[in-house]
């Protein structure tokens, strides 16, 4: 029998430069041992159609990291899936992992300046900025301010 399906895709980490996923073994071995691991990917925007990435991930491994040396675009935005492997061949599709993007660097946010509206308080500072010209292809969840 062929082995069940791996389980909750996920995205663990991401940069420019790197996407690492994760996912749970499946189940069911099949009742002979897992050889390996099959990853499939698509660039959205290319084909609409998943593509091996690599068919050689350990049997014990439950992440995977995908750089450039494996094609990677940074700012591109993937679908991914995964099945197992044993010797009678391959499990169902595990669910998709979609729009997962290889994040740049967003630009610095311009144009910081104090608020001079209202009152004027000695103990209290208000400052306005506007928002970076790029996010990177990835939100914006926080901004740090340094002062000295």
């Amino acid at each position: 029998m062929i082995p069940g399906a791996p389980t909750t895709l996920a995205m663990v980490s991401q940069s420019e430069a790197l996407i690492k996923v994760s996912w749970a073994t499946p189940s069911s071995s099949g009742g002979t041992p897992l050889t390996a691991f099959k990853l499939y990917w698509d660039k959205q925007g290319d084909s609409n159609a998943m593509a091996l990435l690599t068919n050689a991930i350990s049997p014990s491994a439950t992440e995977h990291s995908i750089t450039s040396s494996n094609g990677l675009v940074s700012g591109a935005s993937y679908d991914f899936l995964i099945v197992a492997v044993n010797v009678v061949g391959d499990s169902a599709n595990s669910n998709t992992l979609s729009s997962i993007i290889a994040a740049t660097k967003p630009t610095a946010p311009q144009n910081l300046r104090r608020y001079t509206a209202g009152t004027l308080v000695a103990t209290k500072i208000t400052l306005n900025w506007d928002a970076p010209a790029s996010t990177g292809g990835s939100a914006i969840t926080t901004y740090t301010l340094y002062w000295n």
